[in-house]
């Protein structure tokens, strides 16, 4: 799990070079835990394709690319606590691949699946 980070503290190179910057975080404090991946992506992406171990792979939006920031965000529903976490793909609006993020197989909620 990454620590979040100020935005003023985010390289631009961590955007260009892989298209999105990526959280994990584990909602342990829910009935059910659940694992979350949020982060930023570059502001041509348009989605974000969550690639996760033995499991359908999840596609979320890019909001906030209307804005006057260089970037827009992007957030999964809540997946199972058990989940592992393999790589963030970020594609631009024609489904051209924009760049990847090797998360490493992560979860943030170990032992509470």
């Amino acid at each position: 799990t990454r620590h979040p980070i100020g935005i003023n503290h985010l390289e631009s190179s961590i955007l260009n070079g892989h298209g999105t910057y990526t959280y994990l975080e584990c909602l342990s404090w829910r009935r059910r835990p659940a694992v979350v991946v949020v982060g930023l992506a570059r502001a041509d992406a348009a989605v974000v394709q969550i690639e996760l171990f033995k499991r359908p792979l999840v596609e979320v939006p890019v909001f906030g690319r209307d804005k006057s920031v260089p970037m827009g965000a992007f957030a999964s529903p809540p997946l199972p606590a058990d989940v592992l976490v393999n790589r963030a793909t970020a594609f631009d609006a024609t489904g051209r691949m924009i760049g990847s993020e090797n998360l490493k197989a992560v979860s943030p909620c170990r032992g509470l699946g």
